[in-house]
C-alpha cells in the first residue's frame, strides 16, 4: 500500500476510535495504538511527499540547465542578418560556390529563426 493509502487507513481507524470514545468507550491502549499508527502513516506520507518534491526539483533543474545550454548555443537573428548582408555585399571570402552555400545556409537559418520565439 502507498504511504498515502496507509495514511487514509490510519485516519479512518482514528476516526472510528474517536467515535467509540464518543459513545463511552475508554481504552487507553486503543488510543495509543491508533495514535502510533497515525503518526507512522503521517511520517511516511510526508517522507514520500518530500522525496517526490526532491525528484521534481532535480528534474526541473536538469531541464533548466538544458534550456540554458540551448539558449547559449542560439545565434541571434540580427547577427545572422548582419552576416548575410556582409556576404551579399561581396565581403565574404571563398569560391562562388562556397559563398552561395553560405548565403543559402544563412537564409535557411533566418527562415528557421523567423518562426522561433524572440530572445
Amino acid at each position: 500500500m502507498s504511504e498515502f493509502g496507509e495514511l487514509i487507513t490510519a485516519a479512518m481507524a482514528a476516526m472510528h476510535a474517536l467515535r467509540s470514545y464518543q459513545y463511552g468507550n475508554s481504552s487507553p491502549d486503543l488510543a495509543a495504538e491508533i495514535a502510533d499508527a497515525l503518526q507512522t502513516a503521517i511520517d511516511g506520507a510526508l517522507t514520500e511527499r518530500d522525496a517526490t518534491l526532491a525528484r521534481t526539483i532535480t528534474e526541473l533543474d536538469e531541464q533548466l540547465k538544458r534550456v540554458e545550454l540551448l539558449a547559449q548555443s542560439m545565434v541571434p537573428a540580427q547577427r545572422i542578418e548582419d552576416l548575410l548582408a556582409h556576404c551579399r555585399e561581396g565581403h565574404c571570402t571563398g569560391s562562388p560556390e562556397q559563398i552561395a552555400t553560405m548565403i543559402s545556409t544563412l537564409e535557411f537559418l533566418l527562415g528557421q529563426t523567423a518562426s522561433a520565439p524572440p530572445n
